[in-house]
């Protein structure tokens, strides 16, 4: 497979276009709010992206309208591919995160935020992969305008994997989608998403209505910033908060719960949604994601709240309610936020998080991790085989949500597993060679491969990653990307067969 280097162009030229478009709101609040050295220091940023995506156009692309569509980079680039499918899906997916936070990391090397590259790019990968893992110290001192555009980098993120997940991967699929690409729940055929125009904007509005609700009930016990940088945070997983402290600041407030409902929400495949505008509410309320997803939640909740109520150092009941929920929802929907610092949790909250980490939240939705769907027919293949074993003549189909998936499909998630836990040991083994305990490596590895962002001990909640060194912090980067990919289309990358261009 050849490179098309005016595709690259293309995608770049995208990239950096709609990074510059998307500076101008932060570069608002900066005159707003009378921060006049940042106003300065934005300006230029954003005019050389919008102007480098200009050039870009002169030479390569439709026209600069395009940027207004979401994820019209990747259907424009596809549409002209000699041979559109998964591999180009592949390319243009990881190119574009590549490009995105390099572009992305400009503002923060401009304001003079970081003074490493490498820092700015840990900073950038993150809020695009809608990781939540930070380096900001002191978040409460920076500007609102950088505090807006890290904000912004994990909406735009979080509404690009939904482009990809939902509309991308079938545009490029066609009729037979391969497995390995897939990330719907066991590759069912149901296609709610069509291939035109339209499903990007249907997808944006989704995500869009989510945000202004969240931000609407948000509003009357915070400030209007607050929540807006809290709804944004929430409804792409990023997890990002202007306060030092983070979802703590509200910690035993109606706000806590609020976020708690819309982190489940937010990490819903967005089929569902689907579902629910097209008013087809048998199908949405028997989808076996959602229920497995819902299931794990409620009774990891449950399991959290009792060790904290008859631990030592035992809570109130609301208390301990109240926080084992919102860990769990944040955990679970890789969201990050945390209400509590819970390295000071008994051990079995602490490994009941961290098993957490591995699972995800449901297809096609902002969430990271290993996502319902796999980890579920990874437990019914466990039980098929233990089955065969004892009934050797026995016929036992595995099913999901009411039906059969083929052997490839099974055969692609039990592949997927052994590659996140391979990926998750060396991953772990070479954060180790940077001096970082045992369980900080552990977490920190898992953390950003499911982007969640916070682990544990030295990256636990409040910590940040400030510990580790820029090598550390490229390795993370790349492991944040390489989980945003569905782990399985970045290590394809890597493999020559990938370059051979053999079906």
């Amino acid at each position: 497979m050849g490179i098309n280097y005016l595709t690259v162009l293309r995608i770049a030229g995208f990239s950096a276009g709609i990074t510059g478009i998307a500076i101008l709101p932060s570069l608002a609040v900066s005159f707003l709010c009378a921060e006049y050295d940042a106003a300065a220091r934005l300006a230029p940023c954003a005019a050389v992206l919008i102007l480098a995506a200009l050039l870009g156009f002169r030479f390569s692309a439709p026209g600069f309208s395009a940027l207004l569509h979401p994820g019209a980079a990747h259907l424009h680039a596809l549409r002209e591919h000699a041979e559109p499918g998964p591999r180009a899906v592949i390319l243009l997916s990881v190119l574009w995160w590549l490009f995105s936070s390099v572009f992305g990391a400009v503002p923060y090397l401009a304001c003079g935020l970081f003074e490493h590259a490498a820092d700015a790019f840990f900073e950038s990968v993150s809020g695009f992969t809608t990781t939540g893992a930070t380096l900001i110290g002191d978040v409460e001192a920076l500007p609102r305008s950088l505090l807006l555009w890290r904000s912004t980098t994990g909406w735009l993120g979080g509404l690009e994997i939904l482009f990809v997940a939902a509309v991308l991967i079938p545009f490029a699929a066609g009729a037979h989608p391969h497995p390995a690409h897939a990330e719907t729940a066991a590759g069912l055929p149901e296609r709610p998403f069509s291939k035109n125009s339209g499903s990007g904007r249907m997808l944006l509005a989704i995500y869009s209505a989510l945000t202004l609700l969240l931000f609407l009930l948000l509003s009357p016990g915070m400030k209007p910033f607050d929540a807006l940088i809290h709804s944004m945070g929430t409804i792409s997983t990023g997890g990002f908060s202007n306060f030092n402290d983070g979802a703590a600041h509200f910690s035993g407030t109606s706000a806590a719960w609020i976020l708690t409902v819309f982190m489940m929400l937010a990490a819903l495949s967005s089929m569902q949604y689907f579902r629910m505008l097209s008013r087809r509410w048998g199908a949405f309320v028997q989808d076996a994601e959602m229920r497995y997803f819902l299931a794990m939640a409620c009774v990891a909740a449950i399991l959290l709240s009792l060790s904290l109520h008859f631990a030592p150092s035992a809570m109130r009941p609301a208390r301990s309610a109240g926080s084992a929920f919102f860990e769990a929802a944040a955990t679970l929907s890789t969201t990050g936020y945390s209400v509590a610092d819970y390295d000071l949790w008994p051990t079995f909250c602490q490994a009941t998080l961290f098993l957490l980490m591995f699972v995800g939240g449901c297809s096609a939705s902002p969430a990271g991790g290993m996502k319902v769907f796999r980890i579920v027919i990874l437990f019914k293949l466990i039980h098929r085989n233990i089955s065969l074993r004892l009934h050797p003549n026995a016929v036992v189909p595995i099913k999901f949500d009411g039906k059969t998936p083929g052997a490839d499909w099974v055969s692609a998630v039990a592949g997927h597993a052994l590659l996140y836990i391979a990926v998750f040991f060396s991953g772990t083994l070479l954060l180790s060679l940077d001096g970082a305990d045992m369980l900080s490596s552990l977490s920190g590895v898992a953390a950003c491969m499911g982007n969640i962002g916070p682990g544990f001990a030295q990256v636990g909640p409040g910590d940040g990653y400030t510990v580790f060194s820029a090598g550390a912090k490229l390795l993370l980067s790349l492991l944040m990307i390489a989980g945003r990919l569905e782990l399985t289309a970045a290590v394809m990358l890597l493999t020559p067969l990938y370059w051979s261009g053999r079906k």
